[in-house]
């Protein structure tokens, strides 16, 4: 029974599909990319990973069953000695399909398919000195918008305080300062009335006489 063995024909027999694919594979070690349709570039991807997985191994049987797949002895070597050793760290993803365009005889849509071998690190590089960029522009933006909102701020405080008029409160001090001037101005006032009551009576004992 063939349950979940679904197989792409690809409009072949298993013969000419087999080689096919062994073909392309070989190309695509020795060259690190190739270009073709979308549809093969899906099933060239599953053949070729599972020959990396099976390579990272470096045993004379993974050797034997990868040469038995491919029959070529220089894209066996390199994907034992070169490839390999590369994708240690990884357990999957070796390749990326990348969509081109159409074909102008048929037009098939046309795909690239490539190794994963250095790519990623330089771009890995290039996204964190982009992200690093973009938080620093991010930073200066928030540091101007709360300048600017901070001014018109202060602004408004310096004159609210030079309108107002400042009002101290009174102490226990300042109370009895306010009394003493006050019983000062009084007795001032009692004497000048005094000294003018005298004045006056002067004056009328010299108009009599």
């Amino acid at each position: 029974m063939r349950h979940r063995n679904k197989v792409k024909k690809l409009g072949r027999k298993t013969a000419h599909r087999k080689s096919m694919i062994s073909n392309q594979a070989i190309s695509l070690f020795k060259h690190k990319s190739i270009q073709t349709t979308t549809e093969k570039a899906k099933v060239l991807r599953s053949f070729a990973e599972r020959m990396i997985t099976s390579a990272k191994k470096n045993t004379i049987a993974a050797r034997r069953h990868v040469y038995s797949k491919m029959h070529n002895k220089e894209a066996v070597k390199i994907l034992f000695d070169e490839i390999a050793p590369k994708f240690a760290d990884k357990e999957s993803g070796y390749t990326r399909i990348t969509k081109i365009g159409f074909r102008k005889g048929d037009g098939a849509e046309t795909a690239l398919i490539e190794l994963l071998l250095e790519p990623e690190k330089t771009k890995s590089k290039k996204t964190e000195k982009k992200a690093e960029k973009s938080k620093i522009e991010v930073k200066k933006e928030t540091e101007e918008v709360s300048k600017k909102e901070e001014e018109p701020i202060e602004e408004n405080f310096k004159k609210t305080k030079e309108s107002k008029p400042i009002i101290k409160e009174k102490t226990t001090d300042d109370e009895v300062k306010e009394k003493k001037v006050t019983k000062k101005n009084e007795k001032e006032t009692k004497a000048e009335k005094i000294s003018g009551e005298i004045e006056e009576k002067k004056t009328e004992k010299k108009d009599n006489k």
